[in-house]
């Protein structure tokens, strides 16, 4: 399996939609499910993109036995450096992208012993609770889900 650190981006449409769920006093204008429990319900979007963005580049560097972060596949800037990771609002209205999104983190960190790690957990079930939360919308207008 190849692995890469993902784009910004994708972290922080990740934060975007947790932030929204949590924040969302009306729950009949929530877009996005709730985190369960734990560290996702609690820890500010800043200080949990940086940790998401160390435990992906944890486990590219596991991946590869690459520890200088400026040689692991990336998104790269002008002067050949990785793009460091800074929090940006990125905003989210669609749970399919959500998912997509999800899906393509917990693949680029499924290396070494990140498995373990509770935040990695964490994401791991709010994937699974997202992905459910579309399947049951899919099956109720009749669509079959892959």
């Amino acid at each position: 399996m190849s692995a890469y650190v993902v784009d910004n981006r994708v972290i922080n449409r990740i934060l975007f939609s947790i932030n929204h769920a949590r924040d969302c006093r009306e729950e009949r204008t929530r877009l996005f499910p709730t985190p369960r429990k734990g560290i996702l319900t609690v820890i500010p979007v800043e200080i949990l993109g940086v940790n998401m963005r160390n435990i992906n580049e944890l486990a590219v560097m596991q991946r590869y036995g690459e520890y200088d972060i400026d040689k692991l596949p990336g998104v790269y800037d002008e002067n050949n450096k990785m793009i460091r990771y800074v929090y940006k609002k990125e905003h989210n209205i669609n749970l399919m992208l959500l998912e997509d999104d999800l899906r393509e983190y917990i693949y680029q960190c499924s290396e070494g012993d990140i498995v373990n790690d509770m935040l990695y957990l964490e994401l791991f079930e709010y994937h699974k609770l997202v992905k459910e939360i579309i399947s049951i919308c899919l099956n109720k207008v009749g669509v079959k889900d892959d």
